[in-house]
């Protein structure tokens, strides 16, 4: 791939994001916010065809004022055919809100899930796929000193493309690009939140002491995310 497109993908996803959430923005009772991510994706095999992973990010929302910071473990991916995962974790999140600017206390939330991932066969080695996942959102607010329970349903729709000629895609220390859609649909009252990512990610490996096989994905993201709740009736 030449050094002019090898970017490409990354460009067309803002593109796409800006496209796809205009006319979204416009409807009533919808809220649009842009976010900024860096996470880091390490996953080390098991046995066989399991494999374990774990999850570090940061969020930053200007918009809406407030900061993420993730740490996930444990976490299982099972590769059940060359074309499906079934996947499975722990999501821990403490959300700092500002306090002193907005008035809102922080909250901490565990967040285990469970979901498939399914790809799209082709010749262009690109991952193609959709995944599609259940949590089980617990999150503990320090205002009420109360936990509450919710279930969430997330549909990722995506492409990862190395940035690389075909010949050494998804080698270590290379690039790839992502673009995604995502809807996540909220059980406890009428809530859809359409969200657009794109990112350039780095797959490395990170010498760490008796896990000669970790591989680490680093990446920084942008994503475009619009709330709507339908009214009251």
């Amino acid at each position: 791939m030449r050094r002019g497109h090898r970017y490409s993908l990354v460009c067309i996803s803002f593109v796409f994001g800006l496209i796809v959430t205009r006319p979204l923005a416009s409807q009533k009772g919808t809220d649009v916010t842009n976010e900024w991510r860096i996470t880091a994706f390490p996953h080390y095999p098991i046995k066989g065809n399991l494999i374990g992973f774990g999850y570090l990010g940061w969020v930053k929302n200007p918009g809406a004022d407030y900061s993420l910071w993730y740490a996930g473990a444990p976490g299982l991916i099972y590769n059940l055919k060359p074309w499906i995962q079934l996947w499975g974790g722990l999501l821990d999140i403490y959300t700092n809100n500002y306090t002193n600017v907005t008035g809102k206390q922080d909250s901490l939330e565990l967040r285990p899930f469970i979901g498939a991932k399914i790809f799209v066969p082709n010749k262009f080695r690109w991952n193609i796929y959709n995944f599609s996942r259940l949590e089980f959102r617990q999150t503990y607010s320090h205002s009420t000193h109360d936990w509450t329970n919710v279930e969430r349903l997330r549909m990722r729709f995506g492409i990862e493309a190395p940035l690389t000629s075909r010949e050494n895609a998804w080698k270590l220390n290379t690039f790839y690009g992502i673009a995604n859609v995502e809807p996540l649909v909220r059980f406890d009252r009428a809530t859809w939140i359409p969200s657009v990512h794109s990112s350039a990610s780095d797959t490395s490996r990170i010498p760490i002491s008796g896990l000669s096989s970790c591989i680490t994905r680093i990446g920084a993201e942008w994503l475009r995310r619009m709330t709507w709740i339908s009214p009251k009736t």
